[in-house]
C-alpha cells in the first residue's frame, strides 16, 4: 500500500489518501484498485474475467462504492443495492466485499 499526502488548494486542508490493490480468486477472478482515508474508499476500480450483465452495472457499482466505510456489512449492503438490477456470473457479494478488503492487506 502507498499513502499520499494531498493538500486541498482552497482550504490548505492535509488528509491522506491509501493507495490499494488486490487479485481475489471468488468463482472467477476480481481484480480491485482502491483508493482509501480513514477506512472510507475515495474512489475504485474493479475488473476481473467475471460477467455482469448490463455492463454499465460495473461503473454504478464503483461510483456507488465511493464514500463506503471499508468494512464487510457496508460493502455487502452497498454492492446488493448497487447491483439489485443486475445479473452476475462469478463472484457473490460476499466475496466482492472480501475481494474489496483485501487491498487493506498488501
Amino acid at each position: 500500500m502507498a499513502k499520499f499526502e494531498i493538500v486541498n488548494p482552497n482550504t490548505n486542508a492535509i488528509f491522506y489518501v491509501t493507495e490499494g490493490s488486490n487479485i481475489y480468486k471468488a468463482q472467477k477472478l476480481i481484480r480491485v484498485f482502491l483508493e482509501h482515508e480513514n477506512k472510507t474508499i475515495q474512489s475504485i476500480r474493479i475488473s476481473g474475467d467475471f460477467f455482469i450483465h448490463p455492463e454499465e452495472s460495473l461503473e454504478k457499482l464503483e461510483s456507488d462504492l465511493a464514500g463506503t466505510k471499508l468494512e464487510k456489512k457496508s460493502l455487502v449492503d452497498a454492492i446488493t443495492k448497487s447491483l439489485e438490477n443486475a445479473e452476475v456470473f462469478g463472484f457473490d457479494y460476499d466475496s466482492m466485499a472480501d475481494a474489496v478488503l483485501g487491498c487493506l492487506n498488501k
